[in-house]
């Protein structure tokens, strides 16, 4: 089941898709978009992929991942945030990243490298 905190634009079944869609929850701190797997069903994921609209503005920038297995507890699984005021190096490295996140129906991908605990 897919669910999010609010929607601003498009069909919420669209976030699980493939398709090129317009997508978003409306502009407010904290949303999120979510997907319940159902009970007794797990998944430890290795890596997870974004896909940007067809548009280079109004692109996700920064998020946080996280997982849960009874929807109360959540664990952060990933978080990327492209901003770095202190190492020039780690920032040219976000600002490669950040671009290519900028282009319309970019597609990114991303390993998770935390060991995620089972339960």
């Amino acid at each position: 089941k897919v669910f999010c905190s609010s929607l601003g634009k498009g069909n919420l079944c669209d976030f699980v898709g493939r398709s090129l869609v317009n997508l978003r929850t409306n502009n407010e701190e904290n949303s999120y978009f979510g997907v319940d797997l159902g009970e007794e069903r797990f998944l430890i994921p290795t890596a997870y992929s974004l896909k940007n609209r067809n548009s280079s503005s109004h692109v996700l920038m920064c998020w946080t991942l996280e997982g849960s297995n009874d929807n109360t507890n959540f664990e952060v699984i990933d978080t990327r945030i492209f901003i770095s005021r202190t190492n020039s190096k780690f920032r040219k490295n976000l600002e490669e990243e950040r671009n290519e996140l900028m282009k319309p129906g970019c597609t990114s991908t991303w390993g998770i490298s935390k060991k995620i605990k089972a339960k």
